[in-house]
């Protein structure tokens, strides 16, 4: 089994030393607006395609992990989730995706031992 691996072209490509814990989520998110009319008719309106997301949560991983993610998602070409980028896991199945995160928030468990989680959209 491979490392997982974030990169962009242009963006130095980030191993991540750790698989994910599972079991990993994917949630599908449907975009509809749903609600419930005057007269109890509900009434369900799509705003667009419905959204794959992938909630990665990785346990153990040292201080220079969390950095680089740091450095990768700060990188002008990524810009946290303004541009795509691909995510490469540990069976080496390549996705495009975007960064969903309104921050990062690693944890600190113990010394040089991290947890990060990390969702994406499924571009």
């Amino acid at each position: 089994m491979a490392l997982p691996t974030l990169s962009k072209a242009g963006v130095t490509t980030v191993v991540i030393s750790k698989a994910p814990t599972f079991p990993g989520a994917e949630p599908l998110t449907m975009n509809q607006f749903v609600g419930v009319s005057d007269d109890n008719t509900i009434r369900v309106f799509s705003l667009g395609p419905a959204k794959r997301t992938l909630q990665l949560v990785f346990e153990q991983l040292t201080t220079l992990d969390r950095v680089n993610i740091e450095a990768f998602f700060n990188n002008l070409l990524v810009n946290w989730g303004v541009n795509d980028f691909t995510y490469t896991d540990e069976n080496g199945t390549a996705t495009i995706v975007r960064n969903l995160q309104p921050e990062f928030a690693p944890q600190l468990l113990s010394d040089d031992n991290w947890s990060v989680t990390l969702v994406f959209t499924v571009v």
